[in-house]
């Protein structure tokens, strides 16, 4: 269970868009003459959801292509064999849903 929690965690790569997400979620909130409070805060984590999202999907198609390229395998959790394609394609899911939330 705990190799599948940290496939999940590896699955978001959530280091590679953290910042980026932050930077111009704050920016586009600046542009738009903004307030920071709960509204940016809320739409904050919907951005990153989204983003996450994307960068699943994207690991979750790849995984195949992954899985033969030395260099790319342990980063993908799926080429890895720390999740499996079945449980990536679930939990990305929820990720989408909530982020529709």
């Amino acid at each position: 269970m705990k190799q599948g929690f940290k496939g999940i965690i590896r699955l978001s790569r959530y280091n590679e868009f953290t910042s980026f997400v932050i930077v111009t979620t704050l920016l586009g909130a600046l542009s738009g003459n903004g307030v920071f409070g709960w509204p940016l805060a809320i739409v904050m984590v919907a951005n990153w959801l989204v983003v996450a999202f994307a960068f699943m999907i994207n690991d979750i198609e790849d995984a195949e292509d992954d899985a033969i390229n030395p260099s790319k395998v342990k980063r993908n959790p799926i080429s890895a064999g720390l999740l499996s394609v079945r449980v990536a394609w679930l939990v990305t899911g929820g990720v989408g849903l909530a982020s529709i939330v």
